[in-house]
């Protein structure tokens, strides 16, 4: 019998190592937080206050967004199912720093051409990440070493808050079910429901991410930014003829190039467009 070299023994393989905080678990004052799949789990689970807090905040923002308008039809009408998705933020020892609950619309239940028409939305894409960068990182360097501010080139990242809910949905006509949780202020007759009209983009909604870049191309252009012919997820801005701030997007998430001599321009645009963890 041959010994084949690329076979490992089973009896010499050694067991994986493992932590007591291995893989993707997180903590809550040392005891671990199993993360709840549907409402009813949060509601029994031993952090259910927490939570509870975190869905109650959640529904409020949605009552000061006016995501959707309370309306009674016909318990015959068809309206998208929303769930509930829970997942802790946790920091760099997985300790909870922040409880996220999400109201999400099952979007793999709406019909084309009846809760939706168009969906498609251009993301920047890989290698046009890298070109930016790149330029960033070239400029930043000896080029420009001798400008009487310093190094101008400041390459930051950063994400809009909640940007879905930040767009219209302008003419669909899309109904969903409240979410668990939430109690309506209207009461109904028997044969009828409360659902809710969608007003907003909602996560989960197949349209959303359309209606968000329409909204969020409108917002850089009135605010002097230009998206290339070659890449329309990139935006410029001519400050001076040798001054210029890049945007690449890709949905929520930019990356902004300052090739200004103000380090200020981007703190700026963060402060009008709402963005949310803007860092070099």
């Amino acid at each position: 019998m041959t010994h084949d070299p690329l076979r490992r023994d089973r009896a010499r393989r050694s067991a994986p190592t493992t932590s007591a905080r291995a893989g993707n678990a997180a903590y809550f004052k040392g005891q671990p937080v199993d993360v709840p799949r549907n409402y009813r789990q949060a509601m029994k689970s031993p952090h259910a206050d927490e939570w509870r807090q975190s869905t109650r905040d959640h529904l409020q923002m949605h009552r000061d967004q006016g995501s959707w308008v309370e309306t009674i039809v016909p318990c015959a009408q068809r309206a998208i199912p929303m769930q509930w998705v829970f997942q802790p933020k946790t920091d760099g020892n997985d300790e909870v720093t922040k409880w996220k609950a999400r109201a999400v619309a099952l979007g793999n239940l709406q019909r084309p051409g009846l809760d939706f028409d168009q969906t498609f939305a251009p993301t920047i894409r890989g290698e046009q990440v890298r070109l930016l960068v790149a330029i960033g990182a070239a400029l930043k360097g000896a080029k420009l070493r001798d400008h009487p501010t310093g190094p101008i080139a400041i390459i930051s990242t950063g994400d809009v808050s909640d940007a879905y809910l930040s767009s219209d949905l302008i003419d669909d006509n899309v109904y969903i079910s409240l979410p668990e949780g939430y109690v309506p202020a209207l009461t109904t007759s028997p044969g009828f429901k409360v659902v809710g009209k969608v007003k907003r983009g909602l996560p989960g909604l197949r349209q959303s991410g359309r209606y968000w870049h329409i909204e969020q191309e409108k917002r850089l252009l009135e605010r002097g930014f230009k998206p290339c012919t070659a890449a329309s997820c990139i935006y410029v801005k001519e400050i001076s003829p040798t001054e210029y701030l890049v945007i690449g997007v890709f949905v929520d998430d930019w990356l902004v190039l300052n090739l200004t001599s103000d380090p200020n321009a981007v703190n700026d645009l963060t402060c009008r467009l709402e963005l949310l963890d803007l860092t070099p």
